[in-house]
């Protein structure tokens, strides 16, 4: 039977393709998977299976196998000592594909798995604007909803999460310190949760805003015990792929700050498609300027205004909560 193979570059990736390994394991399909950073003992990781291989760091890159499917962008089969492989990518977020990642990012890849409509027709842009053959791409869903199906939404009052991109000039770095402050004076109870990639990279910021703010708390989206994604009343972030993931779960608006917008390049600008990012920013939420006083009046709005429909978050998202279903059918017709 042919090899299938869930790669992550970082281990935080696994995260979108988890429910999917599970169901393609349940499916008694050969898998295994492996990531090159993160944590080397993946009996300590949230997203361990029994039974299944797996592999870290220059092993992981050493693995061979027919398919290999990954949640990170970027992937180069120039990487793998055996790439003679059909690649499949499964988005880790809802926002779009060409203005937040580089324009080659997915030249190495031969399949999409589109989270939702957006994602389809920016593939086939991508793909005829690099000049690359037509790709397939098919309806598959979002991999990290399948994780939401069963959790339970119970929402402090005064609870707010704050929850900055990766990238220069975001939220946290600019303002999420004065922010924080202000929130906790007011009463509020504040859980900030920063991009997986500070607690990697810029551990040392973090370590400063919790020593001058002791009462914020500061969470990993990682980290099972935390539950700030779940329970908080008003999400405020800048271009971070959560807006979509919160609005659709707790079908509450969102706070956006203008911060310089999360982009790789600037030729998206030329494109006849605008990012999702920006088409649905004030459809899902609010947006203002990058100072505490705005953000609090924001705020202050928000909390005044209705739920959002369950029409208008499955606009952004294929098969809610059925991603692995559809992701397992497909990789099962592949390896016949």
């Amino acid at each position: 039977m042919k090899k299938i193979y869930f790669y992550a570059g970082h281990h935080v990736d696994f995260k979108w393709v988890f429910s999917t390994l599970k169901a393609c394991r349940d499916l008694g399909l050969n898998v295994c998977y492996g990531c090159v950073y993160g944590i080397e003992d993946v009996q300590q990781s949230p997203y361990f299976l029994k039974n299944i291989p797996f592999f870290y760091g220059k092993e992981a890159l050493r693995v061979k196998a027919d398919i290999v499917i990954s949640a990170s962008s970027g992937l180069s089969k120039a990487s793998f000592r055996y790439g003679d492989f059909f690649s499949i990518h499964m988005p880790h977020s809802l926002i779009s594909l060409h203005m937040a990642y580089p324009e080659d990012a997915f030249d190495d890849v031969d399949l999409l798995f589109a989270a939702g409509p957006h994602h389809g027709n920016e593939w086939d842009m991508i793909n005829e604007k690099r000049f690359l053959k037509k790709k397939p791409w098919f309806a598959v869903g979002y991999g990290f909803f399948d994780l939401l199906q069963h959790a339970l939404c119970v929402r402090a009052p005064k609870r707010i999460l704050i929850a900055p991109s990766w990238g220069e000039d975001n939220l946290l770095e600019s303002s999420a310190l004065s922010l924080a402050q202000q929130l906790l004076s007011e009463g509020y109870d504040v859980i900030l949760r920063p991009h997986p990639l500070f607690f990697v990279d810029k551990k040392d910021v973090l370590e400063h805003l919790q020593k001058i703010c002791p009462t914020l708390t500061i969470e990993s989206s990682l980290d099972q015990k935390n539950d700030g994604f779940y329970t908080s009343s008003f999400l405020i972030t800048d271009y971070s792929g959560i807006a979509f993931e919160y609005a659709f779960f707790h079908h509450r608006k969102v706070i956006f700050v203008d911060t310089p917008m999360k982009k790789a390049h600037d030729n998206w600008k030329r494109d006849p498609i605008l990012p999702i990012e920006l088409s649905f920013r004030n459809l899902l939420g609010q947006s203002c300027p990058n100072n505490s006083h705005d953000i609090m009046q924001t705020l202050k709005h928000i909390e005044k205004m209705p739920f959002l429909t369950q029409d208008m978050t499955k606009n952004f998202v294929y098969h809610p909560f059925l991603c692995k279903m559809y992701a397992s059918s497909i990789l099962n017709s592949l390896v016949l």
